[in-house]
Formats: structure tokens, sequence, C-alpha cells
């Protein structure tokens, strides 16, 4: 296999996981904000019908779940793409000796608090960290509506 040949494979390698990536970022936001505009349509309608406590409740569960599964599969394909680019910049480095290219980080994701805390005092986010912020965000809004939703039927359920 010549060196061209192993850095087009490095390199094909390196976009599958940044496309993988994307498309995961994607589809989990889409199905989040149909699971919270579904939830906002509920806390919205004026009358209160009998089952919606439980589908607030199944949904903001559901919301949860999805929002925890998006951060850590974004994390996992993270991890896969950072090992993919630093093979691509090794194949890189190897073929063009003249204008090497910078190596990549050691660690493909911050930790949770670290990217937090990034967030809270605006420091620079990539893309990948941004998305796992708004997937924090989504589980802060679905346990908040849980929350709310619960204390509410059982106060209403105390004054009756």
């Amino acid at each position: 296999m010549t060196d061209l040949t192993r850095l087009e494979f490095a390199h094909t390698l390196r976009e599958f996981h940044h496309t993988a990536i994307w498309e995961e970022e994607k589809h989990f936001t889409w199905l989040n904000t149909l699971l919270l505009s579904f939830e906002g349509f509920l806390l919205s309608s004026e009358k209160p019908f009998p089952g919606r406590l439980a589908l607030l409740v199944i949904a903001s569960l559901l919301g949860m779940l999805l929002s925890v599964v998006a951060i850590k599969v974004i994390r996992r394909e993270g991890e896969y793409f950072n090992h993919n680019l630093k093979h691509f910049v090794a194949e890189y480095n190897s073929v063009f000796v003249e204008r090497p290219l910078k190596a990549a980080p050691e660690k493909a994701n911050k930790e949770v608090l670290t990217l937090v805390k990034d967030f809270v005092f605006a420091k620079k986010l990539g893309g990948r960290d941004a998305f796992q912020i708004i997937f924090l965000g989504f589980v802060a809004a679905f346990f908040s509506i849980l929350v709310s939703s619960v204390w509410r039927f059982w106060w209403l359920s105390r004054l009756k």
C-alpha cells in the first residue's frame, strides 16, 4: 500500500466519523425538540384531561433518557473521530514532511463539569461541546417539566 493510499484511507475514516457525529447531533436534537414541543402543547392546553400527567411524565422521562444517550453517543463518536484524526495526522505528516499538521488533541472530550464551566464563563467551545451543552439543557428542561407536573398534580389533588 502506498503512502498516498494510506493517507486517503485515513482521510476517509476521519470523514466518516465527522459525518457520523453531525448526523447524530442533528437527529437527537430533532427528536428532543419534538418531544419538548409535545410537552409544551400538553402544558398549554386549556382543558386538562385525565391522561395529561401520565403523558408529561412519560415524555419527560423519555426526553431525559434520549438526552443522556445523545451525550454518551456523541462523546463516544468523538473518541472514534479523535483516534482517526491522530491516525490521519500521522499519515499526513509522513507524506508531507515539509508541511506537517499539528498534533491532534490528546483527549477527545472535555470533562462534563469543565464543559459547563467553559459555557458559563463564555470560554471557547467547539461544535461537539456546544451540542453536549444543548443536550444538558434538554435534560434540565425535561427534568423541570417532570418535577413541576408531578408537583402540580400532587398540589391540585390535595385541594380537592
